[in-house]
């Protein structure tokens, strides 16, 4: 703990300063990618809005550097004909282009789409004889959406018998959804992708989903 409070102390002093490569990078880009639009904006010299996420950064040389839990992440990039290309950890690149007049339209429909689902909402399980005696074990998972893409999930189960019980949080995560009609679909930070489909709405917000047969609606958070 001691460790990463010294790195992210580190960071912070680090990226105060404002990279002089910085200036042509500054405003709006968008690229297309599997999972939809994609959105990035350089807001100052070293904060840069990466899908509805806030981001310190850096440029040394043709590399973006942005912050990890223990060290610096490059994203190695070129600039060339009003086109950025950046290349991603996991080994993808993505073009971006200035976004013209009609394609600020789309992305801000698409916004408007991600806007119908923000809130939490939850999924639950339990079963009320466990391991053939009294005992009893439950299991959720809150997700909250934040209208504009980003996603983060945490677990919580329980358990209560003769013996006694118990009550655990795993860790959380995250990672990035779209919404498109009555489809989402959502990429989580570790790579993998999920499709899901709306089942429930209010008012135009979206009140719940079902992913890989689990429904997850607001109503199950009380």
């Amino acid at each position: 703990m001691k460790t990463a409070t010294i790195f992210l102390f580190s960071i912070f002093i680090l990226f105060v300063s404002t990279s002089p490569y910085a200036a042509s990078l500054t405003g709006k880009w968008i690229a297309q990618s599997d999972q939809g639009v994609v959105s990035l904006e350089f807001l100052s010299g070293n904060q840069l809005n990466y899908n509805g996420e806030l981001l310190p950064y850096q440029i040394v040389d043709n590399i973006i550097q942005v912050p990890g839990d223990f060290s610096l992440i490059d994203y190695p990039y070129t600039l060339k004909q009003g086109k950025l290309t950046i290349r991603f950890p996991e080994g993808y690149k993505l073009t971006f282009k200035r976004p013209g007049k009609t394609e600020r339209t789309n992305r801000t429909n698409i916004t408007n789409q991600n806007g119908r689902l923000q809130g939490m909402l939850c999924s639950y399980s339990s079963s009320g004889s466990y391991y053939g005696s009294s005992s009893s074990y439950s299991s959720s998972q809150r997700v909250q959406f934040d209208g504009q893409g980003r996603f983060r999930t945490n677990n919580e189960s329980s358990y209560s018998g003769e013996a006694g019980g118990y009550y655990g949080q795993g860790n959380a995560s995250g990672g990035r959804y779209e919404v498109k009609g009555n489809q989402i679909y959502l990429t989580a930070d570790d790579g993998s992708s999920y499709q899901g489909k709306v089942i429930e709405q209010s008012g135009g917000r979206i009140t719940g989903i079902e992913v890989n047969q689990t429904i997850y609606g607001s109503g199950l958070c009380d």
